[in-house]
């Protein structure tokens, strides 16, 4: 299990809070708010900033990452996941272990 997992179920139930299209940012979300209103820095902020800037780089480990903890259904499994994005299972494992080291040093021990 990840280190990190229980932060990242916060960040995938803040991004279903958000109504975020899939596709989109749920930080655009935040960043379109009016400023009055505007969200605090959160944790989930951080994390979605972060998976923002990760898809800037690698967008397909950005994609693993957000298909594993925001769009998954409880009976979907990593192979399940993996053949919805067109990858194989060694490869779906790979981005996600990339993905989640990048949010671990930008979000938690930067």
């Amino acid at each position: 299990m990840y280190k990190y997992d229980a932060e990242l179920q916060m960040w995938a139930k803040w991004v279903h809070d958000k109504g975020v299209v899939i596709g989109g940012s749920s930080f655009e979300y935040v960043e379109r708010q009016p400023m009055r209103n505007a969200p605090s820095r959160t944790l989930e902020t951080e994390i979605e900033l972060a998976v923002s800037k990760l898809s800037s780089v690698d967008e397909l480990s950005a994609s693993v990452l957000r298909s594993h903890y925001v769009y998954a259904r409880r009976n979907d499994t990593q192979e399940s996941l993996a053949k919805s994005l067109g990858i194989e299972l060694y490869t779906f494992k790979k981005r996600l272990r990339k993905a989640r080291t990048f949010i671990t040093n930008n979000v938690f021990e930067k």
